[in-house]
């Protein structure tokens, strides 16, 4: 039997179905949107609050920063205190160090001054007569001059203000005796101060015999023991530079022999910084003060300072500067030309041009009358440096220090007009500097033997007072450089 064919018609729903269908699921989709408003709102609400945070943490940040500002600039404040304050003790320090340098000088005063006192007799001598007192301890004969008659009488009474009626003693002056014409002195030396001529039993150095280091030793000990100065009279072609430069170094010392001034801790506290640091390079620092507080030795610092500012100013090529523009752009081209290793030709023929424009120099018309300028003008500017250090009513010493001036500038513009070459070196005087006969001259009283015995006994150089000095003449056919001048200086254990 056959089943029937199923019907192909479908139900179609009623309106009210659909209707029914679709509010349902609007009802559905409203539930999900209050649902995801619930949760925008919550979201919402932590935002706010993390905003709220992040607002609390801002302001936090920013009191933070002012209180790291205001401990900046409370350490800034400390750091600057503390910086003031380390100034202060500095300076304090300082002070310190100053009072106990003088509670020294004047501990070392008393006591060299209390040993002068108790190991000689009383005696009349002045600083001015240490010449006097030394020629007759060394057993030389005292200067047969005008001076000699005044070393029996009192003690002099210096007036400051230099009244000739309030002294009853004169120190021994440099006598002076000018040339009129200093540029003729280029061709011929003009009178110069020498020591008096004293023989030990030798004979004295002639100008054709070579100028050894044993011969310096005896010749300038015998120099050195002469306190007085004359004038040589010596006219002639040679420039005989050792004899010159020595007797130069005898006029400084004698100089600073006759015009310094007793030790005196007040005016050493006014002793210039620039003179202290040239006695400290002179001698050690530990010696400096004993050696400026000892009568006997106080002048030799002073001399140093001399021979240092004096030699090296004067006594190189630059004594000329100011003098002839041409000459000297010449004579600045050929040394800057020269070095060490140029060929010996070309160094003897720019020495010899150097040598002959200082000579042309020295024929220019008020050539002396512009040394004479220049003279007067740096024995000036040495003046405040000194007169600390001189003795009240001296006032011969400006006079003479003048007249030291003016031959350091003759010696310094003719010993350029020769094509030598020299050299000015001080020895180091420190604990690890001893004394060696090859470069020194030992001019301690205290200590005795020849050189070569003070050299074994290894003395120590605690001042040196003038230089080594070494010349060479290029145009000889034996270059060999020459010492011409032995550092003088003072020796300790």
């Amino acid at each position: 039997m056959r089943r029937p064919a199923p019907s192909s018609t479908t139900t179609i729903p009623s309106p009210e179905h659909l209707q029914s269908q679709a509010d349902t699921s609007i009802a559905a989709l409203n539930q999900q949107i209050g649902r995801l408003n619930s949760t925008i709102d919550m979201h919402e609400a932590t935002i706010s609050q993390l905003r709220g945070q992040v607002q609390a943490y801002m302001q936090e940040r920013d009191e933070l920063s002012r209180e790291l500002s205001n401990e900046h600039d409370r350490l800034e404040r400390s750091e600057a205190e503390a910086k003031r304050l380390r100034e202060l003790v500095i300076a304090k320090e300082g002070q310190i160090n100053e009072l106990d340098d003088k509670v020294r000088k004047m501990q070392t005063t008393i006591k060299v001054q209390s040993d002068q006192i108790s190991s000689k007799p009383p005696s009349t001598a002045t600083p001015q007569r240490n010449a006097q007192r030394s020629l007759q301890q060394d057993g030389v004969a005292a200067p047969n001059n005008g001076n000699a008659g005044v070393y029996n009488q009192p003690p002099p009474s210096y007036d400051v203000r230099g009244n000739p009626q309030a002294s009853s003693f004169a120190p021994p002056t440099l006598r002076r005796e000018r040339s009129s014409n200093m540029a003729a002195s280029m061709l011929n030396p003009r009178a110069t101060y020498a020591p008096p001529v004293v023989h030990h039993g030798t004979a004295p150095r002639t100008s054709a015999q070579t100028y050894s280091v044993p011969g310096q030793h005896q010749q300038q000990a015998l120099n050195a023991n002469l306190g007085t100065l004359v004038i040589q009279d010596g006219e002639g072609d040679d420039f005989d530079f050792p004899s010159e430069i020595s007797r130069f170094f005898k006029l400084v010392e004698d100089w600073a022999r006759n015009y310094a001034n007793v030790p005196d801790v007040t005016k050493d506290d006014m002793i210039p910084p620039q003179v202290l640091k040239v006695f400290n390079t002179a001698s050690h620092a530990s010696d400096t003060s004993s050696l400026l507080a000892s009568g006997s030795t106080r002048y030799f610092l002073v001399a140093r300072y001399l021979n240092e500012q004096l030699e090296g100013e004067l006594l190189k090529i630059k004594v000329i500067r100011g003098s002839s523009q041409q000459h000297e752009a010449e004579i600045k081209v050929i040394r800057s030309k020269m070095q060490p290793k140029m060929p010996l030709h070309m160094r003897r023929a720019s020495l010899q041009a150097i040598a002959d424009s200082v000579v042309e120099v020295g024929k220019i018309a008020g050539f002396d009358e512009w040394l004479d300028h220049q003279a007067r003008n740096f024995a000036k500017n040495l003046r405040p440096m000194l007169e600390p250090l001189l003795a009240p009513g001296a006032d011969k010493a400006w006079e003479d220090l003048q007249y030291v001036v003016t031959e350091a500038h003759r010696i310094g513009v003719k010993m350029h007009t020769k094509p030598y070459t020299y050299t000015f070196e001080y020895p180091h005087a420190n604990h690890n500097s001893w004394f060696n006969p090859t470069l020194m001259m030992n001019r301690d009283r205290d200590v005795l033997g020849d050189p070569q015995s003070i050299q074994k006994a290894r003395w120590r150089v605690r001042l040196t007072m003038s230089p080594v000095v070494v010349y060479t003449d290029v145009m000889g056919a034996s270059i060999i450089p020459k010492t011409v001048h032995l550092a003088e200086v003072l020796l300790s254990k």
